[in-house]
């Protein structure tokens, strides 16, 4: 699954762009039924963010402080009782 978002935050009295962010995401996973009720699961995320035209009073996430823009890979493993 391939994903695009960009969002902008927008203040309500004079309609100024408080932050900005852009973000590419692709993401993949297998699914496996181990036995009638037990399934395996795996997926993973990697994700390309950036955040810009941020103002100064707007308060952001650790890793959107730190990058003007960041990578970061997610993985997903779990086994489910069905």
């Amino acid at each position: 699954m391939f994903l695009f978002e960009d969002k902008k935050e927008i203040s309500i009295p004079g309609r100024e762009v408080r932050y900005r962010i852009e973000r590419y995401a692709a993401s993949a996973g297998v699914e496996k039924q181990l036995t009638d009720k037990l399934k395996a699961e795996f997926y993973y995320e990697y994700s390309i963010v950036r955040t810009t035209d941020v103002q100064p009073d707007v308060v952001l996430s650790k890793e959107e402080r730190r990058y003007p823009c960041y990578q970061f890979p997610q993985a997903f493993a779990g086994i489910r009782h069905t």
